[in-house]
C-alpha cells in the first residue's frame, strides 16, 4: 500500500482527500503544481509563498494569505490586487506605492472614509 506521500508524487492533487495535510505533504504538492493550493484548507505560510512564486495570480486561490504573502505576490504582479478578497489598507498603500495603474483595482469598501482621504492626497 503507498503512503499519502507517494501518492501526492504521483498526483498532486491527490492532496485534496488528506483532510490536514502535514509540511511535508503541502511542500511537496505545490513544489510538483503550484495550483493544488486551492485543494489546501489552511496551507502553512511556505506553502503559499511557494506558490505564488511560481505564479502571482494563485494568489486568488489562498483564502487567507498572509501580508508577506500578499506583499511578495505583489512585488512580482501588482495588477493582482484585485485578486486579493480581503484588502487592507496597508495592502492597497503597498499597491499603490508601487504604481498607481492599479488604483482601479482597488476595493475601497472596507476602509474608512479617513483612509481614502489619506490615499487620495498621498497619491494625487
Amino acid at each position: 500500500m503507498k503512503t499519502e506521500i507517494e501518492l501526492i508524487k504521483e498526483n498532486p492533487s491527490y492532496i485534496r482527500f488528506i483532510k490536514n495535510p502535514t509540511s511535508e505533504q503541502q511542500i511537496q504538492a505545490i513544489l510538483l503544481d503550484p495550483y493544488c493550493i486551492k485543494y489546501i484548507k489552511n496551507p502553512i505560510e511556505y506553502v503559499q509563498l511557494l506558490a505564488i512564486k511560481e505564479d502571482s495570480s494563485i494568489i486568488q486561490y489562498i483564502k487567507n494569505p498572509t501580508i508577506e504573502v500578499q506583499k511578495e505576490a505583489i512585488n512580482k504582479n501588482p495588477y493582482i490586487l484585485n485578486y486579493i478578497q480581503s484588502q487592507t489598507f496597508e495592502i492597497i498603500d503597498y499597491a499603490l506605492s508601487l504604481t498607481l495603474d492599479v488604483a482601479y483595482r482597488v476595493d475601497t469598501t472596507k476602509l474608512t472614509p479617513k483612509q481614502i482621504h489619506y490615499l487620495k492626497l498621498k497619491y494625487q
